[in-house]
């Protein structure tokens, strides 16, 4: 199949049946799961534009409509990248393709982290990355998931910007369930790859943008990083706790990219206050202080409270007695992180 998608270098131009516009493929930038990506310029009655393009041939019908739908959803977003047109063309003799005309970007995400020259700060690491994660929530609002955001579909432009890529598996229809029946493997919770869940939702979509976020501030990781590793990453605690409710246990994630950008805009810092009493309260304890959690539990319930193992919407009151050393976020664990999301 890659064959047949196949495109030449040199003076024989691309051709559109509609229009009759032209492209001159310049050379081969890599190929896909449907077909291959060319560098290109387009053909003018003066002459040629001196400004590159991307050009993306297939034979998939379905993934080159989906490629021109989505980029009409995310026209002139900035952490998009944008479609400049699509059309259906052949190169001489060879049989028609579907081709997608996009910005030309320098390399992708994947491809600068193997090259050691992505050493961003973490201020601009976040900055460039909420770019992407406004364009997952916009295709999230309108009733779509990505399911195939991976550093080799993040792209990052020639002055230094990352934009979401490559839309060819991206569907619509969350009200009614998107099956988990495409996705890379590699870049896939474990309950898809693994446990055979069935369905893809924004969660999933949220899960690959914390492994991307992961990457992005230094995690060097085979396959996929796991919620027990975030606590070693070199960033502050409150990329931490980011990247952990995105790729921790299904319950635990982001609902979707806004709420993931929500989190992202305000400060997420615990509020501690005081109380009088505890009488009719239920009540959590996390952390590790000087007494045990079964003494705090007879405490708390001779003040009348009742005890609670986990967070939940019925609990009044979580109490940090100390500081864990298996938090999961630095300053964070998992039940704060329950409480700040049920907040």
């Amino acid at each position: 199949m890659m064959g047949t998608t196949s495109l030449t270098p040199g003076k024989r131009p691309l051709v559109s049946f509609e229009t009759g516009d032209q492209y001159l493929i310049d050379g081969l930038i890599g190929r896909g799961g449907f077909g291959g990506v060319y560098r290109a310029r387009f053909v003018h009655e003066g002459g040629v534009t001196p400004q590159p393009v991307c050009v993306k041939t297939t034979v998939d019908v379905g993934s080159w409509h989906r490629e021109a739908y989505f980029g009409e959803i995310l026209k002139g977003h900035a952490g998009a990248v944008q479609m400049l047109g699509s059309f259906v063309g052949h190169q001489g003799a060879r049989r028609p393709l579907y081709c997608s005309v996009f910005e030309l970007c320098e390399r992708s995400v994947g491809g600068a982290l193997r090259a050691g020259n992505l050493r961003w700060s973490e201020s601009r690491v976040l900055k460039e990355f909420r770019a992407v994660v406004r364009a997952v929530s916009d295709l999230h609002a309108s009733g779509a998931v990505h399911r195939d955001i991976t550093p080799l579909n993040v792209l990052l432009t020639f002055d230094g910007h990352l934009k979401l890529a490559d839309f060819g598996i991206a569907i619509h229809g969350i009200a009614r369930g998107v099956r988990a029946d495409a996705f890379n493997p590699w870049h896939a919770p474990v309950t898809i790859v693994i446990r055979g869940k069935r369905s893809w939702t924004p969660r999933e979509d949220v899960w690959q943008l914390g492994q991307l976020l992961a990457r992005l501030l230094g995690a060097d990781v085979p396959q996929r990083l796991h919620s027990a590793h975030v606590r070693k990453l070199q960033c502050s605690d409150r990329s931490k706790a980011l990247i952990y409710r995105c790729i921790a246990s299904r319950e635990h994630r982001f609902r979707d990219a806004s709420h993931l950008l929500d989190a992202m805009a305000r400060d997420s810092e615990l509020e501690f206050s005081r109380i009088t009493s505890v009488a009719g309260r239920t009540i959590v304890f996390t952390g590790r202080g000087t007494m045990e959690r079964a003494e705090l539990w007879r405490l708390a319930r001779r003040a009348g409270a009742q005890p609670s193992a986990r967070v939940s919407r019925d609990v009044d009151l979580v109490v940090v007695s100390g500081r864990s050393p298996f938090w999961a976020a630095g300053a964070t664990g998992r039940k704060i992180m329950a409480a700040l999301r049920l907040k």
